[in-house]
Formats: C-alpha cells, sequence, structure tokens
C-alpha cells in the first residue's frame, strides 16, 4: 500500500464493511449496524458482531420496537403511489435506527410518525375511490335521466303518463344523495385496506339507496300522500322533483359496509432468537 493510499480518508458510510448489504435505497449505515431498504423494498438491518456483544442495552424494549416495526411494514398499502410508501418506509425505518442505536424513544416517536402518515395516505385513497365511484354511478343515471326526458313523449306513450318523470325524479334522488355524501365526505374515517371492490360497492349502495328514496318520496307526492295541498299547483312537477332530490339525501339513513368491514386478524409477531434481527413468525 502507498502513502497516499495509506493516509486516503474512509467513507463515512462504511460502504466496504456493508458491501455485502444489497439495497434500493441507504437508511444509515455506522460501524456497528446497517439499516436499509432492499431491492424487493423490504426493510432490512444487520449488526456487526461487535454490537451484538454489548448491545442492546435492553432487548425486551428493543424487541418490541422491532416487533412494532414489523407489524407497519405489513400495513396493507393498495392504491398507495410508490414515492409514498417509500417515504412510508424509510420511517419505519428511522425508527429501526434508532432503536440499534438505544434511542428508544426517539424509535417510538417515528414509528408513531409512520402510523399516523400511512393512515393519513389510506384515508386519502380511500375517499378518492369512494366519491369518484359515486360521481361515477350519479353521471351515468343523470344521462340517461336526460335522454328519457328528451324522449318523454314517446315513453310516457309506451309505459304509461308519467313515468318519464317518475324516473327524473329517481334521478334527482340521486343526486341528493351524492351531494349528502359530498358534504359528509370530510368526515369518512374509511380504510383502503378495505379494497376498492367493496368501496364501489358502498357508493353503489348509496347513491342507489338515494335512487330508491327519490322514487318512493316522488310517488308519495304524486299520489298526494304528501304535499296535497301543493296538487294543482301550476309547478307540481317541479315540486316532485325537489322532494325527490331531498328524498335522496336519505341514503345517509343506510348503513356503511365499510365501516362495518372488519379486517383479518392480524399475524401473531414473535421474536426470534436471532442476533441481529427480530422476524416474523406465524
Amino acid at each position: 500500500m502507498t502513502v497516499e493510499e495509506d493516509n486516503k480518508p474512509s467513507r463515512g458510510d462504511y460502504e466496504e464493511k456493508w458491501a455485502h448489504v444489497k439495497r434500493k435505497h441507504l437508511i444509515i449505515s455506522t460501524k456497528d449496524y446497517i439499516v436499509v431498504i432492499d431491492e424487493d423494498e423490504n426493510i432490512d438491518w444487520e449488526t456487526s458482531p461487535e454490537y451484538d456483544e454489548i448491545f442492546p442495552s435492553d432487548k425486551e424494549i428493543q424487541a418490541k420496537i422491532l416487533n412494532d416495526a414489523a407489524l407497519l411494514e405489513t400495513f396493507p398499502c393498495t392504491g398507495i403511489d410508490n414515492k409514498k410508501i417509500l417515504h412510508y418506509k424509510r420511517l419505519i425505518g428511522e425508527g429501526i435506527a434508532r432503536s440499534l442505536g438505544g434511542q428508544y424513544d426517539g424509535a417510538r416517536a417515528m414509528l408513531e410518525a409512520a402510523d399516523k402518515y400511512i393512515k393519513l395516505r389510506s384515508e386519502e385513497i380511500s375517499r378518492l375511490w369512494y366519491l369518484s365511484y359515486c360521481l361515477k354511478y350519479v353521471f351515468i343515471i343523470d344521462i340517461f335521466a336526460v335522454m328519457i326526458w328528451l324522449i318523454r313523449d314517446f315513453i310516457n306513450d309506451t309505459f304509461g303518463n308519467g313515468f318519464a318523470l317518475l324516473f327524473v325524479a329517481c334521478a334527482f334522488g340521486a343526486t341528493g344523495a351524492l351531494l349528502s355524501v359530498i358534504g359528509r365526505s370530510g368526515n369518512l374515517h374509511f380504510d383502503c385496506a378495505a379494497g376498492e371492490k367493496l368501496h364501489e360497492l358502498e357508493a353503489f349502495s348509496r347513491i342507489l339507496a338515494g335512487l330508491i328514496s327519490g322514487c318512493i318520496v316522488s310517488l308519495a307526492v304524486k299520489s298526494e300522500m304528501i304535499f296535497a295541498p301543493f296538487a294543482k299547483h301550476e309547478s307540481f312537477n317541479l315540486i316532485i322533483l325537489i322532494a325527490a332530490f331531498a328524498g335522496g339525501t336519505g341514503e345517509r339513513l343506510v348503513g356503511s359496509i365499510i365501516s362495518k368491514f372488519e379486517e383479518p386478524a392480524q399475524k401473531t409477531t414473535q421474536v426470534k432468537t436471532h442476533p441481529n434481527k427480530a422476524e416474523e413468525i406465524t
């Protein structure tokens, strides 16, 4: 070795020592341990033999933190884009790194931040799915209603007088349901772990409930069971549509499918007697 090579400063990330650890993203590397996001986008870490002889200072606390990190990593991230998932896993990795460094309070804070972050992203995706499908179904119903109204003379002659108005009233009920859903969207606490299909079913059930409510209310008004004093009013058809719209907001009385969705039992996480890692076993 030449003098220049001998005096050359070593890299601060201990690249040579941890060169065997495959990674996509390096979180931290020290002379005692390394934490990375590997090529499969899973969090991985390794410790040195010297570290294993003297650390951790409290095995039970560290094991609990590593278990919590493992559980967080299994959170279903369906629909969340890769950049946000990577950010989420970096937060978990930072928590593991602090745990390996004996900074247990800091580790817990990072894991709590990761948990809060992924739940917020999950609610965003859930709300996006739910409102998108509600808008989709109402749009289809309203377009169909416009088509029915444009050929209302033919529809009434074929199916009976007032049928076209009844269908339009149903569309008003569906639109009323949409308004109700949008008004409550800020209070939704759904979870994208329920899956996109269940969100679509929930949206469909809400809009269908509004459509049926609008239909029932319009029939009640038409038969003069309610609002009888307005039966002879020149704008009686408009009154029927307004009543149907108001009736559609009754969709909120229908129980939520997603809110009753029960997540499968979480896998039991235990710590193996491994010198470097806490791993999941079922």
